[in-house]
């Protein structure tokens, strides 16, 4: 963190993923632009330097456009001093963290339990504001005294605050490890998203029952 004067007010300005929350993360990254969607190079380019204004402004904790009236020298200081937030591949992957003194971990990728997989398969599709929060949420369970996880029952949302609470340098290392470690499970989702289609599909009308 540092301390910075613009238009005579102070600022903390975070440098490092130990300077935000999980709860920052998700709210800088919240609704931007999807440049991959825009084929033209020159409104691809305008579109991904607004972003990164917007994101340098929401580390201010400031309106969204209020880099976009800075002096361009200075913008590009602020590029560089805020770069860290692209950063997440350089995390060491871990699959466990301790929370008010309860061990949490995330289990083997290809035991997920159904329940789970489709909780993951919603919120990942839903983009929910909150997203990064509800996954951990769903994907770490208690680890018990007998060393075994508990089983997950699908009431993740009771861990969500405490998550949102805590140092992003805690929490993405474990949401790196699960796309990590799911790549190579992607067909079970797949197969999940398959087999919630296939079952409305084939369900019975009882509308007129």
């Amino acid at each position: 963190m540092i301390r910075l004067k613009i238009n005579n007010k102070e600022y903390e300005l975070p440098t490092s993923f130990d300077d935000i929350t999980l709860e920052d993360y998700c709210r800088i990254f919240r609704k931007l632009t999807d440049t991959d969607k825009i084929e033209d190079d020159r409104e691809k380019y305008i579109a991904i330097k607004k972003n990164e204004a917007t994101i340098i402004s929401r580390l201010f904790k400031e309106r969204d456009d209020f880099c976009l009236d800075m002096p361009l020298p200075l913008f590009d200081k602020l590029s560089k001093l805020c770069n860290f937030i692209y950063g997440i591949d350089k995390f060491k992957r871990k699959n466990e963290i301790v929370i008010d003194g309860k061990k949490y971990k995330v289990g083997e990728v290809n035991k997920f339990s159904t329940r789970k997989w489709i909780d993951i398969d919603i919120t990942t599709k839903d983009s929910d504001d909150d997203l990064y929060i509800q996954l951990l949420a769903i994907l770490l369970d208690e680890v018990q005294e007998d060393g075994k996880l508990k089983v997950y029952d699908g009431n993740y949302q009771k861990l969500m605050p405490k998550l949102s609470k805590m140092k992003c340098s805690d929490a993405l290392p474990i949401v790196y490890y699960f796309f990590w470690k799911g790549a190579s499970s992607r067909k079970i989702m797949m197969a999940c998203s398959a087999m919630q289609e296939i079952m409305n599909r084939f369900a019975p009308h009882t509308t007129n029952s």
